[in-house]
């Protein structure tokens, strides 16, 4: 995974970030989180705040494919005649 945070629209006491996921290893996946963080201390960025928005994103991320992953259905393969097989299917609950 290679990651990275941009920094943007600063403001007096606030300042805006993109933050970018990319994977390296041949698995399509392109994630990108946009927000803005409210500064106590104007003058400058507290120095874990890459960290924080990196935990913040990756915990974001990770949730995202608890809600959106592929349910894994398990086929044994087995020889039936076409009655059991039917039965099998209308007892099938999905």
């Amino acid at each position: 995974m290679d990651w990275k945070i941009d920094y943007t629209n600063f403001e007096k006491d606030s300042v805006g970030y993109t933050f970018y996921v990319e994977s390296l290893n041949g698995i399509p996946l392109n994630f990108k989180i946009e927000g803005k963080v409210v500064l106590e201390n104007s003058e400058k960025l507290p120095e874990n705040l890459s960290e924080v928005l990196l935990d913040s994103g990756l915990n974001i991320m990770v949730e995202l494919f608890n809600i959106t992953r592929d349910r894994t259905i398990s086929v044994q393969n087995e020889l039936v005649s076409i009655d059991e097989f039917q039965r099998k299917v209308k007892n099938l609950e999905v």
